[in-house]
């Protein structure tokens, strides 16, 4: 019967992955929502270059004056996994590979997370698969880094619970690469999280003779246990963090104003005032837009959308038409995932296991994670946010507290060090999803082995109600027809489809109905002794979560990414040559530009549309398809003396595109500052640092880029007298500046200095100079050197085990 089994769930799980990914396998087809489409996919496509051209992806110039590119996490410059992209396949082809085969991993890592806490193997296999192709896991094929982490996830609590239980130091290396892995892949929120998880779990089952701290050495407890894994994870992830750690302190995340948390004073603050400052901060009295302080609460999820737990897409579908009803909600914020379902009968069967007493063990450490992970993930409907709905309901005045305020997401960025530097409280839902896909896995074996009458009976309630709900839509679709007419349209899908709405909401309470009957009526026959019946119920739960999600991955042709040089990227080089004379320049592009027909139109093929229209106006990122230099763009993170420089309002602002796009049609920009260009000082005196800089020219003095590269810019300045020289280039630690003058023989490292807030400038005396500027990271080499140590550590002990196990069964 196991062996049964193990077929039954296999040919579900593969039959669900091609289900979900058939066009972009079968039709050639890329991913085209999101972050998938115009973030990944060029990000990417620019590290593989770098490493095909025989360079460490170190630097990116294509945005912002230059920004590192192996400190960007999103980058995942040297994480393991993305040897898929050496492979001889098209980047295509890799690119796909490489998502396809973390949805796999997070179903396998689940299963084998879901057997090691006594799950049979149908159980097992549910749990597998209502983990990896739920809402909040198969979505993230849009936003690849947190796919990784989710994939790797139920391993690192698999390799937790054998390092807390057994008190091993080889499973404390073993969830240190996890965890190294996981940070490398693009994801260290989701390392943080596992950490926090186990000491969670160590001290919840601590009632466990194993875990006990007591007649235990000290290398054997878990809290020296856990710093293994801790200091394996950093050094096997170095190469990573030391260059993404200089990055952090000088980008917009680590802009303060106030104090974000109770390890934060800014230095600003004084003595007299620094306890109204953090009070403040603390309560976040006032959130700016454009600050990471509000942004950490962006994508909070509304308690109202738990209905999505039972009822499929009930909140309507969010594309490729725009469906998506419960936006008529005021307090609804922006949607990181449609749906939350993880299918019917692994939920009730998750739901029914939720126990809460200590005694329990795992089963109630499971049932917190699951209460805690959904309460975190509000976020920004928090305590005080309660207070300002009811105090709205009744007419009274808001507190002038922020609504966050008292939320559980409020208090993680409050009271745990760096979590601030995070956001989006909806990624806490994976956690949620993992515990409730553990739960459902236990509990499958109870419920189709033992008579379970009060699940029948719930699931007999849930399909009457379902169906009552139905009869009810279909009643009153006109009137929630003309209710939904004021729903505002989408600035990407256009306005609100009502009608497709209603049926959205009809098939999501038919759905329940159907899967509530099918699945009682097995749990009927399982009660007279049918050991068919859990595998037909393994099949139910594979086809419900295929018609509910997925809809959800949608591609558009990969050719719409191939294809060579859009016409506005034509149109700007010509410009570009045309005012610059060859030399390089920057595109000014507003960040937030979206095309003003979307908004009042629907179409079947928005994504398509909305990829050949970005591809053209060279949204962000797809500048780094064609090679092309923005001078804005907003992403992950953002120097942060940059983003001073683009809100000032001066000269400087908007002076570093040469070229502008604008309503589909370029404009040269008289007023740019050029690559490299000659300044003085406003009073004349000697350069200092962070000075603002007057450019001027002179006859018979020059500067010109000649060759410009991603880690080396050379130039060639002629001067008559002693003058400043400016590169338009991010300052940043780990660029050199290598001087080669004229008659004096041999070249000499010259100093360079800050001016206009972010650009790189030099003094130089008159005469002829080659310059040369070299990107050298520090922070990178010793990182590398790090990883490098740790790796070839792991390397050697692996291969020495390997050994002595090939030695041990030759002696046997």
């Amino acid at each position: 019967m196991d062996r049964f089994s193990r077929i039954v769930v296999l040919v579900s799980i593969l039959a669900l992955f091609l289900w979900f990914f058939a066009d972009l396998i079968f039709r050639n087809e890329m991913f085209a929502f999101r972050d998938a489409a115009n973030y990944y996919y060029p990000l990417f496509q620019l590290v593989q270059a770098e490493w095909l051209d025989g360079r460490i992806p170190l630097w990116n110039p294509y945005e912002n004056l230059g920004v590192p590119l192996a400190a960007n996490s999103t980058a995942s410059v040297f994480y393991p996994g993305k040897l898929f992209f050496a492979v001889p396949f098209s980047y295509d082809w890799a690119y796909k590979i490489y998502v396809f085969s973390h949805v796999l991993l997070a179903a396998f890592t689940s299963y084998r997370l879901a057997r090691h806490w006594g799950a049979g193997v149908q159980g097992a296999g549910v749990g597998a698969m209502s983990y990896a192709f739920c809402g909040n896991v198969i979505m993230q094929y849009s936003n690849v880094v947190y796919l990784i982490g989710a994939a790797w996830l139920p391993a690192a609590l698999l390799a937790a619970d054998h390092m807390l239980m057994n008190r091993s130091k080889r499973w404390a290396v073993a969830l240190g690469i996890i965890l190294g892995l996981i940070i490398l892949g693009g994801d260290p929120q989701t390392a943080y999280h596992v950490g926090l998880l186990t000491i969670f779990y160590a001290l919840w089952c601590g009632n466990n003779e194993s875990t006990r701290l007591s007649d235990v050495s000290m290398l054997q407890r878990w809290p020296t246990l856990l710093g293994i894994s801790v200091v394996v994870a950093l050094v096997l992830s170095a190469v990573q963090v030391v260059p993404s750690a200089e990055f952090a302190r000088r980008c917009n995340r680590g802009a303060v104003e106030v104090p974000r948390n109770i390890y934060e004073v800014p230095s600003f603050v004084g003595y007299r005032d620094a306890g109204k400052r953090i009070a403040d901060g603390l309560l976040v009295r006032s959130l700016n837009p454009e600050r990471h302080r509000q942004q950490l609460y962006h994508f909070s999820v509304g308690p109202w959308r738990l209905s999505e737990y039972i009822f499929p897409n009930v909140s309507g579908r969010q594309y490729p038409v725009h469906r998506r009803w419960l936006e008529v909600v005021p307090a609804e914020g922006r949607v990181w995932v449609p749906s939350l379902y993880m299918g019917l009968l692994p939920f009730v069967l998750a739901i029914g296991g939720l126990r809460f007493g200590r005694v329990s063990g795992q089963e109630s450490w499971l049932s917190w994670l699951v209460v805690l992970a959904i309460l975190a993930s509000f976020g920004w409907c928090g305590l005080t946010w309660l207070i300002h709905e009811g105090q709205q309901a009744v007419g009274m005045p808001k507190v002038n507290i922020g609504p966050p305020v008292g939320g559980l997401y409020w208090m993680l960025t409050v009271m745990l060090p760096g979590y601030v530097y995070f956001r989006y409280p909806a990624k806490l839902l994976i956690i949620a999803a993992l515990a409730l896909s553990m739960l459902s896995a236990r509990g499958w074996e109870h419920a189709f082995t033992e008579r379970s009458d009060k699940l029948r009976k719930f699931l007999l309630i849930l399909a009457c109600v379902s169906l009552v709900g139905t009869v009810a839509i279909l009643f009153l679709s006109r009137q929630l027809c003309d209710w939904l007419a004021h729903v505002e349209p989408d600035m990407l899908f256009g306005p609100l489809d009502a009608r497709g709405a209603v049926a959205d909401m009809l098939s999501a309470t038919l759905q329940t109905a159907i899967v509530s009957l099918f699945a009682w009526g097995l749990l009927r026959c399982a009660s007279g002794g049918s050991r068919l019946a859990s595998s037909i119920a393994v099949i139910l739960v594979a086809v419900d979560l295929s018609v509910a999600n997925g809809w959800m991955v949608v591609g558009a042709p990969a050719e719409l990414w191939m294809r060579g040089k859009s016409e506005m990227a034509a149109a700007v080089n010509e410009a570009a040559n045309r005012t610059t004379g060859g030399q390089p320049y920057r595109v000014g592009r507003k960040p937030s530009w979206v095309s003003s027909e979307w908004k009042e139109t629907s179409s079947m093929d928005r994504l398509a549309e909305s990829i050949i229209w970005e591809r053209n106006t060279l949204a962000p990122k797809y500048n780094l398809i064609d090679r092309i230099p923005l001078s804005e763009v907003y992403g992950a993170a953002m120097p942060k003396d940059y983003k001073a420089v683009l809100e000032k309002d001066g000269t400087i602002k908007g002076a570093n595109a040469t070229i502008s796009i604008e309503k589909d049609r370029v404009v040269e920009n008289q007023k740019y500052l050029p690559r490299i260009w000659l300044g003085r000082t406003k009073n004349g005196e000697r350069l200092g640092a962070d000075e603002e800089l007057i450019r001027y020219t002179t006859p018979g003095q020059s500067c010109r880029i000649t060759h410009y590269g991603s880690q080396r810019v050379e130039a060639d300045v002629v001067l008559e007298s002693p003058s400043i020289v400016v590169l338009s280039d991010q300052f940043y630690p780990g660029w050199q500046l290598t001087v080669e003058t004229e008659g004096q023989g041999g070249s000499r490292i010259l100093p360079m200095v800050r001016v206009n807030r972010a650009m790189r400038g030099v003094e130089l005396p008159d005469g002829r100079h080659h310059l040369i500027y070299s990107f050298r990271s520090v922070s990178f080499l010793f990182g590398a050197c790090i990883s490098a140590a740790g790796w070839s550590v792991l390397l050697i002990a692996l291969v020495v085990l390997i050994a002595r196990h090939f030695r041990n069964r030759k002696e046997c």
